[in-house]
């Protein structure tokens, strides 16, 4: 998350298995929209984006259940903050998988609620 927020691409094939999928269902307008996209699609679609704004995703909680040391599920409550302004809540989903003896991400998928100012 932090190698997003800054806007380095390049570090992130290595923390990703091959054939990674990234999943999201985001409130957009007040209505749902889902999508999901390989890892590769989702690096493509984020280097055409002309300009980058930096966030930062603190977390502040999260739950990790690690299966027979080969696979981890990990749930991460995060709030987005763009601009030192909170943008939105969201819920990350890992699964991880030990490759190489490295944890990588399998499926990256997340649930994201904007926050509007009052």
């Amino acid at each position: 998350m932090v190698a997003v927020g800054d806007g380095d691409l390049d570090a992130l094939p290595t923390m990703f298995v091959s054939r990674a999928n990234i999943g999201t269902a985001s409130l957009r307008e007040r209505k749902w929209i889902a999508s999901t996209m390989t890892f590769e699609e989702w690096i493509i679609a984020l280097k055409a984006e002309t300009t980058w704004t930096r966030f930062r995703e603190p977390v502040t909680e999260f739950t990790v259940h690690i299966e027979e040391n080969q696979m981890a599920f990990v749930r991460a409550d995060a709030t987005v903050i763009v601009d030192d302004r909170v943008s939105s809540h969201n819920i990350d989903y890992f699964t991880l998988v030990r490759e190489g003896g490295a944890w990588k991400s399998l499926s990256a998928p997340y649930v994201a609620k904007p926050v509007y100012p009052d």
